[in-house]
């Protein structure tokens, strides 16, 4: 048995270094989605949400410009806006928010929605860093 801490730790130490191969210590199969930007994927976007047809010259300008920012953050600092600047929060599964949900898998639990200033708001969920855009909007859903 040690007699202090730092004789575990030594302990600790040797144990790890002479017993575990570094390939196995840390598998290369393994994705660390987190560190990863977010790239996007339309695969589920309902065209009957759509109202990019309704925007102005300047809101698709801001549309762009926050689509390549959310493409350039980190999926672990996409819920943080101090650290993306982004406003994006989870909508309910309820109210005018459900239609954002059907005909989507059961594995779906939050649709995500990120406002652009006074411009509109795009409704999407994340699979690892990929954000599957489901719609984007104009108009405040309440």
């Amino acid at each position: 048995m040690p007699e202090s801490s730092n004789q575990l730790n030594e302990q600790i130490a040797r144990l790890n270094k002479d017993t575990i191969p570094q390939g196995v210590a840390i598998s290369k199969d393994i994705i660390d989605f987190e560190n990863k930007s977010i790239v996007f994927s339309f695969k589920d976007y309902k065209q009957t949400q759509c109202e990019i047809v309704k925007l102005q010259k300047q809101e698709v300008k801001k549309l762009t410009k926050i689509l390549a920012k959310i493409s350039n953050t980190p999926q672990k600092d996409l819920l943080n806006e101090t650290k993306s600047g982004l406003d994006c929060k989870p909508a309910e599964k309820n109210g005018n928010y459900s239609v954002f949900y059907e005909g989507l898998s059961e594995d779906v639990e939050i649709i995500y929605e990120i406002d652009y200033k006074d411009t509109g708001r795009i409704f999407g969920y994340l699979v690892g860093n990929k954000l599957n855009i489901v719609a984007i909007k104009k108009t405040h859903l309440k």
